[in-house]
């Protein structure tokens, strides 16, 4: 029986100690796990809570005083021993103070409810930042990614068109020298008329400022039979020919 009693009393000890020193509180969050949802929004507002725990050596002593009693009680001297005793050791368990800071993050999401986060310490986010809750918590939105820059493909065909009609392309001369122009010859090249205008007056400043003696130019025969024209096709200048098969040397 006094090993039971000694058990309960020292029991009973711990308990008025621990209520007569301080209060403590924890907060869980749990997240659901599971899927590729997301719940954008924007954060409302970020609220600072300070917590501050004071230690009280008056309760702490009274508890102190009346445990010492109880475990020395029916024992003379002793009960005064031990009600001071405990007195002293309660007081000191009770005294000093501690201070937390938690932030709770008030997040307004876009299908119109709210939800509340807590943050020790400090506060991930800020009133004004959008931010999305997923699966693995809430974070901030990432921004949008910019779009691919368009393929070499892509750019010839978003160019503006060469042509609209037949008559802007022309066939270019096989040669231009500054002593003569070759006419156009196999494999034939189509291009806009402004450009062969601009290969004209280079040529012709080239020339003009050249003081090497002219050399005529070596044209390329055109096959017997061989007929060739520009055309324009979906926008692009082409040259279109037909029997025009160079024969094998």
């Amino acid at each position: 029986m006094t090993g039971i009693r000694i058990s309960l009393q020292m029991s009973c000890l711990a308990i008025a100690v621990a209520l007569a020193s301080c209060a403590r509180t924890t907060t869980t969050t749990s997240w659901p796990s599971g899927g590729n949802w997301v719940r954008p929004g924007t954060v409302e507002s970020v609220q600072e809570v300070v917590r501050r725990v004071q230690g009280n050596p008056a309760a702490g002593a009274l508890a102190g005083a009346l445990i010492g009693g109880i475990l020395f009680h029916d024992r003379g001297p002793a009960t005064l021993f031990g009600a001071a005793a405990g007195a002293t050791i309660g007081a000191a368990a009770s005294q000093g103070s501690a201070e937390s800071r938690a932030y709770q993050v008030v997040v307004r999401f876009d299908d119109g409810t709210r939800g509340m986060f807590v943050y020790q310490a400090y506060s991930p986010f800020r009133p004004g930042q959008r931010v999305e809750l997923s699966p693995a918590g809430l974070r901030p939105m990432l921004p949008p990614q910019a779009p691919p820059p368009p393929s070499r493909e892509q750019g010839e065909s978003n160019a503006a068109p060469e042509c609209t009609r037949d008559e802007d392309c022309v066939l270019l001369p096989s040669t231009m020298t500054c002593c003569a122009e070759c006419p156009p010859a196999p494999p034939f090249e189509a291009a806009p008329a402004s450009v062969l205008d601009g290969m004209l007056v280079e040529n012709e400043t080239v020339c003009s400022q050249s003081r090497k003696p002219c050399t005529p130019a070596e044209c390329v025969p055109v096959p017997e039979g061989c007929v060739a024209r520009a055309a324009c096709d979906a926008g692009q200048c082409v040259a279109v020919s037909s029997g025009c098969e160079m024969p094998n040397s």
